[in-house]
């Protein structure tokens, strides 16, 4: 049987004394009642979703948050509900720029829109990117387009150019999703 032997000296003594003063500072802290009690529900719904996957049933995250207390379907309408709001404030500045309303006015921005988060990293497959890399590739599809339309090029090309774009996005993270799964 093995008997793991241990030697104490000053550096294990000075890490341990280390880690004990920032527990006491962190146990000492003040926590904002509402961000202690989301934190202890997502600490809940990562344990219980990691454990019973360990157990061999595999719960959703939504079944999950639903055993944890948490509805996820009010979270879903919520969420919901604040893009419709933003979407029609955006819609009432816009009429409100062009002094007009046209109901053809954004027709086609979707493919600009999906190819930009494309191009920020997130998945067309879920569960992968950030809104910063999201934002970064809107940022860059924009420059692409306004370089587009300075050059002078024809609007049915540029639509093309942007698809392409999309398309290798799309490719690139078809790629990175097989070399995860290849790796793992």
């Amino acid at each position: 049987m093995f008997s793991p032997v241990f030697t104490i000296n000053n550096k294990i003594l000075k890490n341990i004394g280390a880690i004990e003063a920032a527990k006491a500072i962190i146990d000492e802290a003040p926590l904002i009642p509402a961000y202690e009690k989301q934190f202890q529900q997502e600490a809940v719904v990562r344990t219980v979703h990691y454990g019973t996957r360990i157990e061999g049933n595999d719960l959703t995250y939504q079944e999950v948050a639903r055993l944890a207390g948490i509805s996820p379907a009010r979270i879903q309408t919520a969420g919901f509900v604040l893009v419709g709001c933003l979407s029609a404030l955006s819609g009432m500045l816009l009429m409100s720029r062009i002094v007009t309303g046209n109901p053809t006015i954004g027709l086609g921005w979707e493919l600009n829109v999906i190819a930009g988060v494309v191009i920020g990293g997130v998945s067309l497959f879920g569960g992968a990117g950030s809104i910063l890399g999201a934002v970064l590739g809107l940022l860059i599809m924009q420059v692409v387009t306004s370089g587009l339309v300075i050059s002078g090029v024809d609007p049915y090309w540029q639509t093309v150019s942007v698809g392409v774009i999309m398309i290798t996005a799309v490719a690139i993270d078809v790629l990175r999703r097989k070399s995860k799964i290849a790796a793992s």
